[in-house]
């Protein structure tokens, strides 16, 4: 996809960027690239190790990571794999931060993407909380669902399995005793599942304005 007028573009088993006239602006030197995001840095792996490019196509963060993902409202995700001696892999996180460069070690099985107010959810040993940009856990992993806050409040699942918004404080906002999934809001409207797994949407005053009747997927 483009961004900012930029797509990762591949040819002869190489990769680098195109403009939307299809001209090469990066050349083609990498062995896999990723999108830039609206963001001045975007991941690019040589051999079998990603690091951080910018717009000139030089590294500014070195090849070093596993994986490496587009950053998101400022802060990118990274990780290491390592197989265990019993065959399974273990994974090293890792958020790297846009504007500074700097890479932070987190210790999390998990990493979602960043939120616009800085807070990104995290799950340790099946709980879910969030971490902001430094990497500290603000929100104690407590739940067993958590996703992306929008508008100040994000959707989780409580270990009672009722579903709920948090505010940045990690307090519950509104809560539904009769809903098993919950989204996060999008233009005044969040999607929800009832207890048959039926999708509607309910509006920023929790109330239902689109009924149940739609399919998981």
């Amino acid at each position: 996809q483009f961004s900012d007028g930029l797509a990762a573009a591949g040819k002869d088993g190489k990769y680098g960027y195109i403009d939307t006239k299809g001209n090469v602006v990066i050349e083609f030197k990498f062995d896999y690239t990723r999108s830039f995001n609206s963001s001045s840095i975007a991941p690019a792996r040589i051999g079998k190790q990603f690091g951080y490019i910018d717009k000139s196509g030089t590294f500014v963060i070195k090849p070093q990571f596993d994986t490496a993902y587009p950053v998101v409202n400022g802060i990118a995700r990274a990780a290491d794999a390592m197989m265990t001696k019993s065959g399974r892999y273990e994974y090293t996180r890792y958020i790297v931060n846009e504007k500074t460069r700097e890479v932070i070690e987190v210790d999390y099985d998990i990493v979602d993407d960043f939120g616009e107010n800085g807070l990104a959810p995290v799950c340790k040993f099946s709980k879910w909380g969030y971490i902001n940009t430094k990497g500290e856990e603000v929100i104690k992993c407590q739940f067993c669902e958590a996703g992306e806050f929008t508008n100040g409040i994000a959707p989780v699942i409580m270990r009672d399995k009722s579903c709920a918004y948090i505010d940045e404080n990690g307090e519950i906002v509104m809560q539904f005793e009769n809903f098993t999934k919950l989204g996060s809001f999008h233009n005044g409207l969040a999607w929800f599942a009832d207890k048959n797994d039926k999708v509607g949407y309910i509006n920023e005053k929790g109330e239902i304005v689109i009924e149940p009747q739609f399919e998981l997927y």
